[in-house]
């Protein structure tokens, strides 16, 4: 059985709802779809852990999502090589589409995806901030 994206970074949501006592209720602790300013050009974005971090995707000619940038607070904002993109397969590609089109977005296939796609780019990425955020 897969485990889902709460079990998988339960001490840094329990850190987070300590710290957001009194708040939680309100915050978003998983991902969400939302929008950015134009000056960010990007075909998707994703916020996770009530805005803590942002991800910026992009989706190629053959339709295959690739990361752009990823910020994260404390660390600030990590721009990936505009050269070879780093893409998710077609179908992983497809998934996550039809995922962040979704008014709910189901967080443990999400967070595999976003994993993936962290992965793939992991050398060029804060190993500080990816060990913070549990990504």
């Amino acid at each position: 059985m897969t485990e889902s994206w709460e079990d998988l970074n339960r001490n840094l949501l329990d850190s987070l709802k300590l710290e957001y006592e009194g708040e939680y209720e309100d915050c978003e602790f998983g991902f969400y779809a939302t929008n950015l300013p134009v000056s960010r050009k990007a075909d998707y974005y994703l916020s996770y852990l009530d805005g803590c971090v942002f991800m910026d995707f992009g989706k190629d000619e053959q339709g295959k999502i690739y990361l752009i940038r990823i910020s994260f607070d404390g660390h600030g904002c990590c721009h990936l090589s505009n050269g070879e993109k780093k893409t998710l397969d077609s179908s992983e590609s497809i998934e996550f589409t039809d995922l962040i089109l979704k008014s709910e977005i189901d967080n443990t296939k999400m967070y595999q995806l976003v994993k993936r796609l962290i992965d793939l780019n992991r050398d060029e990425i804060r190993q500080d901030a990816l060990e913070e955020y549990s990504l």
